[in-house]
């Protein structure tokens, strides 16, 4: 193993304790043994801490502790700026890595010469540390994208969604890439889709891998599962606006397109869902974030930035409800 590691794999922590110590042992048990993992524990109550002490006696496992709650952006950016691997790998606590996702990528990352390397993701797997793949690396059918940012694939057997943990960087790629961060009084922000977004557009020769390497857990009590709140809503306008700012600052219609039609498309239909579960939950304070939604629609349409009904049938119907809430 050399000084430095080859791969950083950075985990930002926060009340993960149901699911904390499997995500960790899915990335002990990885084929590929030359890698750091940076845990930044975000100020947890629960017994995320405690299990973060057990693994640290493994030396590839490096435990920080925010003094203040600060976020996943920024418990993220500052594991980035410590770590020290050629390559960068994001995860979330609650999810579990196939034993040779490292392995796979790392191969394609480097035959290819890769800038990222996108894989596919599962929904509750449960993989055996000696799980295999559906055929040897060199067997695995892939393609190579290397077409502008507006131009890659979104849908079909290889493509590249917006999700940061189905993506292994080249660090050198990253450079001036960085997680949006929330305010201090509302410190959770979701920066998949814009962190995806600003990486990719900068990204040269990508690989789309057709294999299922990461195990989403889908949980009642998620962040993206829950009720909204208007701070919440505030962060995702930031995060939009900050978007269309740093990637359509040439006014080019490809890139607004793929932004509104992907991204934000998903983004905005996201926060309608977590709207109307808190009509349900607390139907006291569902007018108040309902106008903020509205609001942040309103500003997402003067910006070009909201999505054609049309698009997806299958999403028609969200659409109507959003369209509903712009009318006066």
């Amino acid at each position: 193993m050399s000084s430095k590691p080859e791969v950083s794999i950075i985990i930002a922590i926060y009340q993960a304790e149901d699911f904390l110590e499997a995500c960790l042992r899915s990335i002990a048990a990885q084929t590929f043994r030359d890698f750091e993992a940076i845990c930044v524990d975000d100020c947890s109550s629960d017994r995320s801490g405690e299990i973060l002490a057990e693994f640290a006696a493994d030396p590839r496992f490096h435990v920080r502790h925010n003094r203040l709650r600060r976020g996943g952006g920024a418990s993220r950016n500052a594991a980035m700026r410590e770590a020290a691997g050629r390559f960068v790998y994001f995860m979330d606590p609650d999810d579990m890595l196939h034993p040779r996702m490292l392995e796979c990528t790392l191969h394609f990352a480097e035959k290819e010469n890769a800038d990222a390397v996108s894989f596919l993701f599962r929904n509750n797997a449960q993989w055996a540390p000696d799980a295999q793949l559906s055929a040897p690396p060199e067997r695995l059918p892939y393609r190579i994208e290397t077409r502008p940012f507006y131009r890659m694939g979104r849908s079909g057997d290889f493509r590249i969604n917006y999700n940061y943990w189905t993506k292994l960087y080249r660090r050198s790629a990253l450079d001036g890439v960085e997680f949006i961060e929330g305010t201090p009084d509302n410190p959770h922000i979701l920066s998949d889709f814009h962190h995806t977004a600003c990486a990719l557009y900068g990204m040269k020769r990508c690989v789309m891998l057709r294999e299922q390497l990461y195990s989403y857990t889908r949980r009642p009590g998620s962040e993206t599962k829950s009720p909204i709140r208007c701070g919440q809503i505030a962060n995702y306008l930031l995060a939009i606006n900050d978007l269309a700012d740093r990637l359509d600052a040439d006014h080019c219609p490809q890139v607004r397109r793929q932004l509104r039609d992907y991204p934000v498309s998903s983004a905005v239909r996201g926060q309608l869902r977590r709207v109307e579960r808190l009509r349900t939950a607390d139907p006291a304070a569902a007018a108040q974030v309902e106008e903020a939604f509205r609001k942040e629609l309103a500003e997402i349409r003067r910006r070009g930035l909201l999505g054609n009904p049309g698009w997806r049938f299958r999403h028609l119907a969200e659409w109507l409800k959003i369209y509903r809430l712009l009318i006066p």
